[in-house]
C-alpha cells in the first residue's frame, strides 16, 4: 500500500508541473522539480503573504472535458462564486445552503 501512495503522490506532482507550465494557475512545488524551469525563466517563484488591499481581485475560470461536464457538486460550487462574484463579494462561497424538505 506505500508504494502506491508514493506513485500516486509522484504523479500528482508530475501533473500539477504540467499544468503550471501550462500556464494554469499557481501552486505549491517541491524546489527541486521547477529549479529548471525557474532558471530557464519558464516559471517565477512567487511569495504569498497577506493581501495590500482588502478589494483584491483573482480572475478565475472553470475548466472540464465537454463530454464530462461538472456533476452537482461542481454546478453549486460553480453557482456560488458566480452569485458571490456578482454581488461584489469576492471570496465568499455558499450562503445559507439548501433547504430540505
Amino acid at each position: 500500500m506505500a508504494s502506491i501512495r508514493r506513485t500516486s503522490g509522484a504523479s500528482r506532482t508530475c501533473v500539477k508541473h504540467a499544468f503550471l507550465r501550462a500556464g494554469f494557475g499557481f501552486g505549491n512545488m517541491p524546489r527541486f522539480v521547477v529549479e529548471d524551469d525557474i532558471t530557464r525563466n519558464a516559471l517565477r517563484p512567487i511569495r504569498s503573504g497577506p493581501p495590500a488591499a482588502t478589494n483584491l481581485v483573482m480572475t478565475m475560470h472553470a475548466v472540464h472535458r465537454k463530454e464530462a461536464p461538472p456533476g452537482p457538486a461542481g454546478r453549486w460550487l460553480l453557482q456560488s462564486l458566480k452569485r458571490g462574484a456578482s454581488a461584489g463579494s469576492p471570496g465568499r462561497i455558499g450562503g445559507t445552503g439548501h433547504k430540505r424538505a
